[in-house]
């Protein structure tokens, strides 16, 4: 999920609320706020808190909620883990901190078995590969924190070795960890046929995904492909503008009515005049708008 700004740069409740009701009438089948794609990062502490329980309240139970509670060290991980348990959410996500790669790296189990025993509900560990955090966390790693924490029930595998890694870790752990994709959902179909069992993508055309995942996993692979390839236009408009990626969201919902702005705190890149002309273009031709 996105985190909607006002003009001024304040969160937006009202957009944020609409968000979350046009994702769950779009037949989403969770909800995680405060994670990559929503710059949990250039958001307070206590904004982060109210996002959460924004979403929480505005889903009511009728998708789960999985909480971003990342953060640069280990105790503000897991005092929001926390907030997020007593919010009312249904697990949360967390990757490794990503102020400090070699510390990270040296101390990551200790950090996951802290967070982990702290809360109740279950945690899924977002792995990038390293890209974001600087941290690589290998399948046997991976493998071993699932098997002594016990609420370790999940984890989105990204990176540029996402696919070979969804197999060594299926093969690893076996069913201590249910395995997402991610990467904007561009590999969804592939990443399933491996064996993974869902995908966290990107908010604004919930469509590209819940139709194509629903017919795979019912084995209508063919219908799958051919209505995720009618939308692949879009995810190539998105790669070849990758540093936007996130503006790219934005505008699409800002054009879709769901959101109000398309601020964003900075650091940003926003899209100029001639690219933002050719998203309209492409969401057009695929009959977004």
């Amino acid at each position: 999920m996105l985190t909607a700004c006002s003009d001024s740069g304040e969160v937006d409740i009202e957009s944020e609320k609409r968000l979350v009701t046009f994702l769950i009438e779009k037949g989403v089948h969770g909800l995680t706020p405060m994670v990559m794609g929503g710059e949990f990062y250039k958001f307070s502490d206590e904004e982060r808190r109210k996002v959460i329980e924004i979403v929480v309240d505005e889903a009511n139970g009728k998708v789960p909620v999985i909480a971003g509670t990342s953060h640069s060290g280990t105790d503000p991980t897991v005092k929001l883990s926390r907030h997020a348990e007593e919010a009312g959410a249904d697990a949360i996500i967390v990757m490794p901190p990503y102020f400090s790669a070699i510390e990270s790296s040296l101390d990551v189990e200790t950090h996951f078995k802290a967070v982990s025993r702290a809360v109740d509900i279950p945690l899924m560990i977002q792995d990038d590969d390293g890209e974001v955090t600087g941290v690589h966390m290998c399948p046997d790693l991976i493998a071993k924190m699932a098997e002594e924490n016990d609420n370790i029930r999940y984890i989105k595998v990204e990176g540029l070795h996402s696919m070979g890694k969804i197999q060594q870790i299926k093969n690893l752990a076996g069913d201590k960890l249910t395995v997402f994709g991610g990467m904007g959902g561009k590999n969804m179909l592939e990443e399933l046929a491996l064996g993974s069992e869902g995908n966290i993508p990107g908010a604004a055309i919930p469509e590209m995904f819940v139709g194509p995942f629903e017919d795979f996993m019912r084995g209508d692979r063919e219908k799958a492909w051919t209505t995720f390839d009618w939308y692949r236009p879009f995810l190539e408009f998105c790669l070849l503008n990758a540093i936007s990626w996130v503006e790219i969201e934005m505008t699409t919902l800002r054009m879709r009515g769901v959101i109000a702005s398309t601020y964003r705190r900075g650091p940003s890149v926003p899209l100029n005049k001639r690219a933002t002309k050719e998203l309209e273009a492409v969401l057009r031709r695929i009959k977004i708008l």
